[in-house]
């Protein structure tokens, strides 16, 4: 929202903000969108109301009353109720601002908040962001949105200070001039002849909700210049000096129209951005996309906020190519580059790269590629084309045409603005000087080894044979100078190219051992090696380059696909963090420190132990506070970033649309960190977040499996045990309530068959609670043998003992050898485990069919020393036996099989089973063919044994 205010308007100065919201009501509801464009309208407007409102109070110059209207606006909404504090304000330049102030709170830094008392603090003092985060007052006053912070703060900027409260949801009221735009630093050079230090990124003007244009003419803003309303008249000097510079009428006047210029802009684009939100149809078609041409040169930055204005002033997207080629750029250079790119990032460029020797066929091609209407290159390189040495340049190249004229010429429909650089910059561009000869930085060392290992060729061939013939000489040497351009660069091949040339015709060519040519056929042969040998070099060393670019390309791929394919095996996170840390320094020659989320928000006060070796020992205390800000922000920041850039680390946030998993801190060995590097270290972030959030759902659905395995044991015990105690106790219930019947006193039989049911339930009961006794000492690995040499006659002797009145009803058939060794095993726990299989045999066989045990020896088929046979206990009954998916099951705690009596315990087999298997032996349960259900033991029969098996 844009509204205009002038110098008389300030008194009255009315804000356009509802009473419902700070900064104006939602967009109307349009009935006419389609139920996916609501709900993403719904979802923009939650963004939207998640973050705070800024409202810029925007002007040409100093003095024009945006610190006034700023606060005549802050008490209008500190009398509708809201908290409002000053967080930076420059005060004493005018009574009329100073009384303004009034009783509005301020917060200084390191004090946090404070009613006014001496407000001269707040002219040097800079925000205390974390004061403001801890207070959250509905609106923050801060003056002067270009402000340079002070080294050693959190920001280098103020504006970042401002995005920070912005993100944590606090609402904002600054002022801004034009001139301290990003995009018109330029333009504003060229009008004052001031060079702007403090700038603002013109995103932030973009994303302001509402933007107040305080406007004055230039005869009234110099009338109050005058009368020392904007310096004070005890400094006459500074008056003078400002009148005749950045006051004068002229440079008032074009810093006016360029403000309103930009507030007529932004009403036109808030138009749009409002009949396209109501789906209104559109009366016009804009195919407009532009591309500026980015490299390491000083000059880019202006071609940058150059194109960042064309684009927006003709609401086109726009994107920045920097071009690759063979040349081996300095640190410097990559650092130039690296921050071009990055500034035009920040204006909202998309950043594109590709590779090309050839400049013109990059930018073009990527101009194609990207459906590019206009490029944009600057005008002073088009005209330091037109000198002497350029045009040998491209001479030298094979063509006669200066860059812009086969920019023009190969573009095609695309159109070209060649934009005049003004020669002021920051940074003055080095002149082209011979030693960037054709893009040749190669060394003077392969200059050298070049024209020597020409040099040697050309002197040995002088040793063939006379009849071979010049000519043939020739091609040795132009041979020579093709497998000289695999190994060097343009320059040493062309000029060992020259060089055999020359030696050539001074040695061979007729007259020798003179320069002349005596034939016009050696003359076209002689210009003929010349060409060859410069198309040789040229071809040769674009092909490297390809290939150079290709190999990078490749193992900018391979690294990531390697990094995914460990990561895809990771199984856990701290797997995640270990294979990260081992890509990462790896690829970027780097350490890496993790930092992971604790407790949903705060980080843990020390290293990942994934983290690179001893690591932890060189964080120093700030680093633990950088990344907790990064973590609270999900920001990049560190090192290589204006905020935290006192930082040793790069630091950026590990998150999903889901989840936030922690801060990676990545120090670098190198001094700089090119946008490539930093691209491709993003795409490493994004794969590791993916595997982390990977690694969460699965913790996740393994944690809602074992709930659900839980919740499922838990039933089934319940009801399990509730069933199996739930009989007895009610026969001991039924039987006590007999016993205490008057009617059965006399009758003994009665009281003799209670007594019995009674003794029955309670054995039950108490076979269960062994049972339950030994399954919690099977599943807690507590069964502690107490092995002893036992007959197997003496061990089916007791327990059909203990089963007498269970099995009275059974015919139980017992087959052992009477020779049968003893065997080693825990006499009370076997006893156990056969109790439970013929107490199960008991309830399931039918009393006309036997209970069979049967005892034999067989041989060992294993590989453990000491035993040589084994002993083989069969125990089979007559019941229905199982169905034959169940017989996998019957060991399970708390298996029941379908349809089966439910009269035993179900776990006594499980506990059989744990026995079993204590003892090294195994049990498996088999349907026999004439119906029924058998079990089959088997125990290791010690060799001691077997050798005393006769005594």
């Amino acid at each position: 929202m844009v509204s205009l205010h002038t110098s008389s308007d300030l008194p009255q100065s009315a804000s356009s903000f509802s009473s419902d919201d700070d900064f104006g009501d939602s967009l109307p509801t349009d009935f006419s969108a389609t139920p996916a464009e609501v709900l993403e309208q719904i979802q923009r407007d939650d963004e939207e109301n998640r973050r705070g409102k800024l409202k810029i109070f925007f002007g040409m110059c100093d003095g024009v009353g945006k610190t006034y209207a700023m606060l005549h606006e802050a008490h209008e909404r500190k009398r509708e109720g809201k908290v409002v504090v000053i967080a930076s304000l420059e005060m004493n330049l005018h009574p009329e601002t100073d009384a303004l102030v009034g009783d509005l709170e301020y917060i200084v830094q390191g004090k946090g908040e404070q009613r006014r008392s001496n407000l001269d603090v707040q002219n040097s003092a800079e925000i205390d962001v974390d004061a403001i985060l801890e207070r959250k007052p509905d609106i923050v006053i801060v003056d002067d949105l270009a402000h340079k912070n002070a080294d050693g703060a959190r920001h280098l900027t103020r504006s970042e200070d401002v995005r920070e409260l912005l993100d944590n949801g606090i609402n904002v009221f600054t002022t801004l001039n034009v001139s301290n735009l990003e995009s018109r630093i330029d333009t504003v050079r060229q009008i004052t002849g001031m060079a702007v230090s403090d700038t603002v990124p013109d995103s932030l003007l973009e994303e302001a909700d509402e933007i107040e244009l305080i406007d004055i003419a230039p005869d009234e803003l110099l009338k109050r210049l005058a009368e020392g309303k904007i310096i004070p008249l005890s400094n006459p000097d500074a008056i003078k000096h400002a009148a005749n510079t950045s006051f004068r009428k002229g440079n008032l006047m074009a810093l006016r129209e360029m403000a309103l210029r930009l507030a007529s802009e932004r009403v036109d684009q808030e138009l749009r951005d409002y009949m396209e939100e109501q789906h209104i149809a559109e009366t016009w078609k804009s195919g407009e996309r532009l591309m500026v041409a980015v490299g390491p040169s000083p000059y880019s930055k202006a071609l940058v906020r150059w194109t960042r204005r064309l684009a927006y002033s003709m609401d086109a997207p726009w994107v920045a190519v920097s071009v690759e080629n063979s040349a081996q750029m300095s640190d410097n250079a990559r650092t130039r580059l690296s921050e071009n790119l990055t500034l035009a990032r920040e204006l909202g460029a998309e950043i594109i790269s590709t590779v090309d020797d050839d400049l013109v066929s990059g930018i073009v091609r990527a101009a194609k590629q990207n459906n590019v209407s206009q490029i944009i290159v600057g005008k002073p390189f088009a005209e330091q084309e037109k000198s002497l040495w350029r045009r040998i340049v491209a001479l030298f190249k094979g063509s006669s045409k200066t860059f812009i004229d086969r920019l023009i010429e190969e573009s095609g429909t695309i159109d070209v603005y060649a934009i005049r650089v003004e020669e002021a910059a920051p940074e003055k561009r080095k002149t082209f000087a011979p030693s960037e000869f054709s893009r040749f930085r190669s060394s003077p060392k392969e200059y050298v080894v070049a024209v020597c290992i020409a040099s040697a060729v050309a002197g040995l061939a002088s040793l063939l044979p006379q009849f071979v013939g010049y000519q043939s000489d020739g091609m040795i040497l132009l041979s020579t100078t093709t497998l000289l351009a695999l190994y060097f660069g343009r320059g040493p091949v062309l000029f060992a190219g020259f060089m055999s040339g020359l030696l050539w015709n001074f040695l061979y060519i007729p007259p020798r051992f003179s320069f002349s040519i005596a034939s016009t056929a050696d003359g076209i042969m002689f210009g003929m090696y010349f060409v060859i040998s410069i198309i040789t070099a040229v071809l040769t060393n674009r092909a490297k380059t390809q290939e150079r670019a290709v190999r990078y390309r490749e193992e900018r791929t391979s690294a990531l696909y390697h990094l995914a394919k460990d990561l895809a095996a990771a199984g856990t996170k701290a797997d995640v963090f270990r294979k990260s840390v081992v890509h990462i320094g790896r690829t970027f020659r780097a350490e890496v420190a993790f930092f992971v989320q604790h407790d949903g928000d705060l980080l843990d006060n020390a290293l990942h132990a994934a983290s690179t070796a001893k690591m932890e020992e060189d964080v120093q205390d700030k680093e633990y506070t950088n990344a907790a800000w990064v973590f609270g922000n999900q920001k990049p920041a560190g090192r290589f970033t204006s905020t935290l850039p006192n930082s040793e680390f790069y630091y950026t946030p590990l998150s999903s649309p889901r989840e936030q998993f922690g801060v990676m801190g990545v120090r670098l060995q190198s001094a700089i960190f090119p946008l490539d590097q930093k691209t491709l270290l993003e795409n490493f972030v994004s794969q590791i977040s993916s595997a982390l959030e990977r690694e969460t759902l699965n913790e996740e659905a393994q944690k809602q499996q074992l709930s659900e395995e839980a919740e499922r044991l838990h039933t089934t015990v319940l009801n399990s045990i509730s069933y199996d105690i739930r009989k007895p106790l009610a026969e001991i219930s039924l039987a006590a309530s007999s016993l205490a019947d008057d009617d059965l006193a006399d009758d003994k039989d009665a009281r003799t068959k209670l007594a019995e049911s009674l003794r029955k339930a309670s054995a039950r009961l108490n076979h269960l609670v062994e049972n339950l006794v030994d399954i919690t000492r099977i599943d807690s690995d507590d069964i502690n043998l107490h092995s002893e040499w036992c007959e197997v006659s003496d061990l089916i002797g007791v327990v059909r003992a203990r089963l007498r009145r269970e099995l009275s009803e059974h015919t139980v058939n017992v087959e052992i050898p009477s020779d049968f060794p003893r065997v080693e095993m825990d006499f009370v726990l076997m006893e156990q485990a056969l109790v439970n299989i013929l107490q199960n045999a008991a309830l399931h066989a039918s009393q006309e069919t036997p209970i069979k045990i049967a005892v034999t020896k067989q041989p060992y088929m294993g590989k453990k020393k000491g035993i040589k046979a084994e002993m083989r206990l069969v125990i089979a009954d007559g019941g229905p036996g199982l169905p034959s998916d169940a017989l996998g099951q019957i060991f399970d705690k708390f298996y029941r099989a379908t349809g089966a009596d439910t009269d035993g315990t179900s776990f006594g087999l499980a506990v059989t089973k744990g026995i079993i298997d204590a003892h090294e032996g195994s049990i498996v349960a088999e349907n026999r063919k004439q119906g029924g259900l058998k079990f089959v033991i088997t125990l290791p029969i010690r060799e001691i044994l077997v050798e005393s098996a006769a005594k």
